[in-house]
């Protein structure tokens, strides 16, 4: 309908509207990628976690060595498909 009905429109009026469906559009999937991406895959980012990820450092295909805080240790941990080793473990100092 409102196809049928922008021949009828002034050039002005149908850009005006198409810069509206535009603008709705990219808001809409920004607003997609912010919030509804990350609550799908898992990676929502909890501010009153005890559990940190400070760093992470791929050392080859599918595997990586990551650097984690739990409360007041820090723990370097090298991670594959199908294992995990604590490397290094120590206090963080305040």
């Amino acid at each position: 309908m409102l196809l049928a009905a922008a021949s009828d429109l002034s050039y002005g009026w149908n850009f005006a509207i198409t810069s509206i469906v535009m603008i709705v559009i990219i808001v809409g999937a920004f607003l997609v990628l912010k919030y509804v991406i990350p609550r799908l895959t898992g990676a929502q980012g909890n501010s009153n976690s005890k559990i940190q990820i400070l760093d992470r450092q791929s050392i080859a295909p599918r595997k990586a060595v990551y650097l984690v805080q739990i409360e007041d240790k820090k723990v370097a941990l090298a991670i594959s498909d199908n294992h995990v080793a604590k490397l290094a473990e120590w206090e963080v100092s305040q």
